[in-house]
């Protein structure tokens, strides 16, 4: 069922129940073009930006500024003090000034002040660039190093093209790095 169904219904109930499932009350023009397969996805991308930028990122951020939603199981330290969290966001504010245009177009502001307003691509270059050297020696080792693996995980992820042999190694890194026990 595609909503290039949608026209082809034969009753008025068919395709008001049709409607209602697709959310849409015509086929998009974009289904006219023969080229996109729609049907099964290789046309498009996964939403990259919300699932990794504006979600598994900021979480982060949650968890070393100590504001995720009161998560601690006592095991293992993941936030960072509040003296700390405040120095990082004046490293980060501050290198925000040497950065040029082309890499980040808006100024990044001081993470530990005002996270929220971090868009997707402040999110990604900070956290693939600047936190590199910023976190260095204010997360612990083991926290510092999860983070580490996903930043690997997230070029490799970017890459336009990956190799069958470098798709498995991918997909045992993220095993592996889920179930590391921080």
């Amino acid at each position: 069922m595609v909503p290039t169904d949608i026209a082809q219904c034969n009753t008025e109930k068919a395709k008001q129940q049709l409607i209602t499932y697709w959310g849409i009350k015509a086929t998009p023009l974009l289904y006219s073009i023969k080229s996109l397969n729609f049907e099964c996805g290789t046309s498009f991308p996964h939403n990259y930006m919300h699932l990794i930028f504006e979600n598994l990122i900021p979480n982060f951020i949650s968890f070393w500024s100590g504001s995720f939603k009161g998560l601690d199981d006592g095991t293992i330290e993941i936030s960072v003090n509040e003296d700390t969290w405040t120095m990082v966001g004046n490293k980060m504010a501050a290198t925000s000034n040497y950065i040029p245009s082309i890499f980040l177009l808006s100024k990044m502001p001081n993470i530990a002040m005002n996270c929220s307003s971090f868009k997707a691509e402040q999110n990604c270059f900070w956290f693939l660039y600047v936190s590199l050297y910023i976190l260095l020696d204010c997360l612990p080792a083991p926290i510092y190093k999860h983070y580490l693996d996903m930043v690997w995980i997230i070029k490799q992820t970017l890459t336009y093209k990956t190799m069958d042999k470098e798709l498995d190694k991918l997909e045992q890194d993220i095993f592996n790095w889920a179930l590391l026990p921080i």
